[in-house]
């Protein structure tokens, strides 16, 4: 489902580059679909993920937390690369334990967070110069969302080899958390609070910053 969102995502948007005018209306709406789609089912992916993971190795990320704590404005850039980083060292230890081959792909998810990182950027960057090049709008999405299908694909299969280990002790060993795992993180009155103050901040934002007032005109009475 997230690989063929990624597509529809891509062809949607290049129709919209070139104004096919036959197919605008259905492409508005191919992108606005894939978009959630995308989202679902990565946070679907990130719930399963950590839920595979033996209650014994997950410290304190439940399947909640990796996915709630993607809702914290800031935060969620570092949580998650952290996040996914602690996931396959969780994966690569009970795998290693099993004696098996197989391992988790680490570097391949820490290159999805900067690829989506770098590129959301750039593209930010690029609006507020008043440019709107093709590549922001059609190439950057694409190759993001690439990454990060390959990467659930091969960390899919390191999740199948952990589960067919299955909850043996002997087989998995103990736990040997990493440094995310054994802290924990915001709670939900903290995540409250933040929003809050974000609000509030745009708001006085919004009132010290006034639009702008237009010139008392000098013509005289007509």
């Amino acid at each position: 489902m997230y690989g063929a969102a990624v597509a529809i995502d891509l062809a949607a948007r290049i129709v919209l580059h070139f104004r096919v005018a036959t197919f605008l209306r259905y492409a508005a709406f191919g992108v606005g679909l894939s978009g959630g789609v995308k989202f679902v089912v990565a946070m679907g992916w990130i719930y399963s993920a950590w839920q595979g993971i033996p209650a014994t190795h997950r410290g304190t990320i439940s399947p909640a937390r990796a996915v709630l704590s993607l809702f914290i404005p800031f935060y969620n850039v570092y949580w998650a690369l952290a996040m996914n980083a602690a996931l396959c060292d969780t994966l690569d230890r009970i795998l290693e334990r099993g004696k098996s081959g197989r391992r988790a792909p680490r570097m391949l998810g820490a290159a999805a967070c900067v690829v989506w990182l770098g590129m959301s950027a750039l593209a930010v960057a690029l609006r507020l110069q008043g440019l709107a090049p093709p590549v922001a709008d059609v190439v950057f999405p694409a190759i993001s969302g690439s990454f990060w299908f390959a990467y659930m694909i091969a960390c899919d299969r390191a999740r199948e080899a952990v589960a067919q280990l299955g909850d043996n002790a002997t087989a998995i060993g103990k736990p040997r958390l990493v440094p995310l795992q054994e802290t924990r993180g915001p709670g939900a009155l903290a995540m409250v609070a933040f929003f809050v103050l974000v609000v509030l901040g745009l708001a006085v934002w919004q009132v010290l910053s006034p639009g702008e007032r237009r010139a008392p005109s000098t013509e005289g009475p007509s």
